[in-house]
């Protein structure tokens, strides 16, 4: 008789997270080879998600789909309540009757957390075993929790903290981020817990061959657009000639930037009309008048004439990512310092994917790859990461070392891989 299992993705749609939870869905399915697994979720993610799983490993996985209505990012918060507390009850009926024990979360947020808390302490009554994968969403568990009630809702910590008693486990991928997180929450050292998180890479990587010899540096996802814009700026203030490289943004869409920047200097030259007001409560506002100049007058990305946004207002899908990333040298993370202490990034998981080396500001993230794979260039600041561009841009169209990052490249993807994680993947991934 074939065991059931529940995976459940309640908050992406479209091609949003579609390698990392076609990943999750290929190591559940490869560990519980003879289960059914039902996949509650959006129509056209389940479909990103099944095709890269067929297309990069020919595997059929023993799937049934249960499509769900994800609220809108956007939503108001006890809208986005309700929603999932008729989501749960769909989903634990179905598991009910079909005496389902095994419960797989793909992501979570506050408002979800909070609403499966609700519906197990109050409905349910019986405790199951649920896992969840906490993303990018762990980051936000250091922040402290609100003292208004309805700002409570906001926090992933609030929503963790709150019914413990319910046999939740939560999965973070990879051991470093579990040593982070109960160095500075220990009370979390049973409910928490690591696996080496790794990839489907693709099998395949396309490559076209360039003719202009232009060298083209790329961010992925949502990046960083004001790091950037600078960066830009002040490559093409330095350099005569700026046709003979690009920056490419490929993924989140940058078009509202123009409104926001409009809105900006809107409001600061309001705020220097009224800076002799301004000034019995702050006295230094004088001082920032060069700065406030620079912000009216500096140019937004999309005013850069060798910058280009892929997006033009939407998510991208696999294809259009692929087709837009084939003659890109390398990409470029702009990430806080003290950012991916908890979570991992799926943009960088990307371009390993491709085989593209990368540029990076220092953190602890990069810091712990780079220092054990030669995969690009680890950089302290941004006059450092100029300086990168810079000598790749004037070097010889196969300049030295990046035969050696590609190389390296290969190497990680042969250490860091699904396959090989799942023997330790299997202890937690196993239906009991």
């Amino acid at each position: 008789m074939n065991k059931h299992i529940i995976v459940i993705e309640p908050e992406c749609i479209g091609s949003s997270h579609e390698e990392v939870n076609a990943a999750f869905l290929y190591a559940i399915s490869h560990i519980n080879e003879n289960s059914i697994i039902h996949f509650f979720g959006d129509k056209e993610h389940f479909k990103s998600v099944h095709k890269i799983i067929l297309l990069e490993r020919d595997k059929v996985l023993n799937l049934e789909f249960h499509p769900i209505s994800i609220p809108k990012w956007n939503s108001i918060p006890i809208y986005k309540i309700i929603i999932f507390f008729f989501i749960y009850k769909k989903l634990f009926k179905f598991g009910m009757d079909h005496r389902i024990n095994n419960y797989f979360f793909l992501s979570i947020n506050s408002y979800n957390l909070m609403s499966l808390k609700f519906f197990l302490k109050y409905r349910l009554k019986k405790k199951l075993n649920i896992n969840i994968v906490m993303h990018g969403i762990l980051e936000e568990i250091t922040r402290p929790i609100p003292l208004f009630p309805w700002n409570k809702l906001k926090s992933i910590k609030y929503a963790v903290d709150k019914y413990q008693d319910q046999g939740i486990k939560y999965i973070v991928l990879s051991k470093k981020i579990y040593e982070n997180l109960i160095l500075q929450f220990p009370q979390y050292k049973d409910t928490f817990y690591p696996i080496n998180f790794s990839y489907l890479y693709k099998r395949k990587t396309k490559k076209i061959m360039k003719i202009s010899g232009k060298k083209v540096f790329a961010t992925l996802g949502q990046g960083n657009p004001y790091l950037l814009k600078k960066i830009v700026y002040d490559l093409n203030q330095s350099r005569p000639i700026i046709d003979n490289y690009e920056f490419r943004i490929i993924g989140k869409n940058i078009s509202d930037i123009r409104r926001i920047h409009k809105i900006l200097i809107l409001f600061i030259r309001r705020l220097r009309d009224y800076s002799k007001f301004f000034e019995l409560f702050i006295n230094d506002i004088s001082k920032k008048s060069l700065m406030i100049n620079q912000i009216i007058q500096t140019p937004i990305l999309e005013d850069f004439s060798n910058v280009y946004c892929v997006s033009n207002g939407k998510w991208l899908n696999r294809d259009e990512i692929e087709k837009n990333i084939q003659d890109v040298d390398f990409v470029i993370f702009l990430y806080n310092h003290d950012s991916y202490k908890l979570s991992l990034s799926g943009s960088f998981f990307d371009a390993i994917s491709y085989q593209i080396p990368i540029i990076a500001l220092s953190n602890e993230f990069f810091s712990s790859i780079l220092s054990n794979y030669k995969i690009g260039y680890l950089v302290k600041d941004i006059p450092d990461l100029i300086d990168i561009i810079k000598t790749i841009i004037d070097s010889e169209e196969d300049f030295d070392g990046k035969n050696d990052f590609k190389s390296e490249i290969l190497k990680f993807q042969r250490d860091i891989n699904i396959e090989s994680d799942i023997a330790a993947l299997t202890s937690s991934f196993k239906l009991s």
